[in-house]
């Protein structure tokens, strides 16, 4: 009896699955049949064409109509062409649809249809607008952002003036959107712009204040310093020592700079750095005047003072006046200085010091 139940429900397990295979072959069957008939065309031939529009890539509303811009022909004066505002690029249509754009009426003209399709019609502007910014710099009209139309494959180049003592900024450099492309002549001033593809490209160039460079060249004395960094206007200041016995003589600049030294506090400072700069600081050996007054007598072919370094002898000679003779009365030059009358010379030794000797010529009998 257990036997006879058994196989009952293997045969009823076996049926079911049979019954429910047969189900999911049907469901398929009638999910083809669904979807060819979704696909199939009118039976009447009465076949759509969906269009859609791009330009310079983006997709954008109907292009209804071709567009002009005037500009001024630059290679003759007064002329002006007119630019057409879009070129038709190419097109791509489903199910194998082909056709041909009608330049004149401003349509794209489809072959024979033979199914529904849908054609993208791509487009490229011949005419962008762009702006161009400034930091730091001017542009021709002298602000510092202004407007621009470019043309599809052709340059634009403009004058940019950097504000006084400003230099393009080698960090930030110029930065362009859109993949346009720009480079700067920091010697002509000129901005030149390249691959504007894109309405509303926007071109930054940035310029900063200058770092200019002061050095400085010592004759006979000490820096502490031999060249600082100094921003465009500012100054720079050194200590700068004389060696010894040697004093300050004079400085001069290249490049139109200026500088003075201080004797005091033994300071050079150089003021209103526009440009990079050498300055030479020139010092002279020490120098002692010795003068010598004659009484009797007037100083032969020379001047009654000399300037003599550290340590350097001083002579004069001397020629007697009607009434003296050439022999000493007295010679006085001060303690501690040691001078010598003879031959009618007189000869100071050792000079360290400002000197003033009195030479006294004896009368004649």
């Amino acid at each position: 009896m257990k036997k006879r139940n058994n196989k009952l429900v293997i045969i009823i397990f076996v049926l079911l699955i049979i019954i429910c295979a047969s189900c999911g072959t049907v469901g398929l069957l009638a999910s083809k049949n669904e979807g060819k008939e979704k696909t199939e065309e009118p039976s009447d031939g009465n076949y759509q064409v969906v269009f859609r529009y791009y330009l310079d890539g983006d997709s954008v509303e109907e292009i209804t109509e071709q567009e002009y811009l005037e500009q001024e022909n630059p290679e003759f004066e007064g002329a002006v062409e007119k630019i057409p505002l879009y070129t038709f690029e190419k097109y791509d249509c489903t199910k194998g649809i082909t056709g041909a754009w009608n330049e004149e009426e401003w349509k794209f003209v489809t072959d024979e249809l033979t199914a529904n399709t849908t054609c993208r019609l791509y487009f490229t502007k011949n005419v962008h607008n762009m702006t161009i910014k400034a930091v730091n710099a001017v542009l021709p009209n002298n602000t510092e952002e202004q407007e621009y139309e470019i043309q599809v494959n052709k340059d634009l180049t403009v004058k940019i003036k950097p504000n006084d003592g400003y230099v393009l900024d080698k960090t930030t450099g110029i930065q362009c959107t859109s993949d346009a492309k720009a480079e700067y002549n920091e010697e002509t001033n000129d901005l030149k712009i390249t691959n504007v593809t894109k309405d509303n490209t926007v071109c930054t160039i940035s310029f900063k204040i200058s770092d200019l460079k002061v050095e400085v060249r010592v004759a006979n004395g000490n820096a502490e310093e031999s060249t600082k960094s100094v921003s465009y206007g500012g100054s720079a200041t050194f200590n700068i020592k004389p060696s010894e016995n040697y004093v300050y003589e004079s400085v001069t600049c290249t490049n139109g700079q200026k500088a003075t030294y201080n004797i005091g506090n033994q300071t050079l400072t150089v003021s209103g750095i526009t440009k990079d700069t050498v300055c030479s600081v020139q010092f002279k050996p020490l120098k002692y005047k010795v003068t010598l007054k004659v009484v009797g007598g007037t100083i032969a072919g020379g001047s009654a003072t000399q300037e003599k370094s550290e340590g350097q002898n001083a002579s004069f000679g001397i020629d007697p006046q009607d009434g003296y003779t050439s022999e000493k009365e007295s010679l006085d030059c001060g303690a501690g200085v040691k001078s010598l009358y003879e031959d009618g010379a007189v000869t100071v030794y050792d000079v360290n010091k400002d000197i003033t000797c009195t030479l006294t010529l004896k009368k004649s009998s």
